[in-house]
């Protein structure tokens, strides 16, 4: 077993389940997703993801999900004998990704509960 799905056990089922239950149910919850937008979407992609994830990219993973139309056909029992030439390309990164980060971020603070709780308290008195 995994850390992870040893985690997972106590969260579903053993002595985690109450206060994770509880946690998602408080104020904490939608400013942790937004923290988390923060760090990977205006940090992490920007600045890191090109170094990262290029082998990624350039493996035959990368190369099959980049030529994926013209190779899934061709695929056997075994697999796909051929994934094409051409290696995936990251599209988002530097100050492209950093600006698409910033709508991703507003989405999440005007969809946060909190937010909309306080616009419907403002607009009911």
């Amino acid at each position: 077993m995994t850390f992870a799905s040893r985690m997972q056990h106590k969260i579903y089922w053993g002595g985690l389940k109450k206060p994770v239950e509880w946690s998602l149910k408080t104020w904490l919850a939608p400013w942790a997703y937004i923290a988390s937008v923060i760090y990977h979407d205006s940090y992490w992609y920007p600045t890191q993801a090109k170094q990262a994830v290029r082998s990624c990219l350039e493996s035959d993973w990368g190369r099959l999900f980049q030529n994926w139309d013209e190779v899934q056909q061709f695929a056997t029992e075994l697999g796909y004998p051929n994934v094409g030439e051409h290696p995936a390309v990251l599209s988002h990164s530097g100050w492209k990704a950093f600006r698409k980060s910033l709508g991703i971020l507003g989405t999440c603070v005007t969809q946060n509960p909190e937010v909309g709780k306080k616009r419907r308290h403002v607009g009911a008195s």
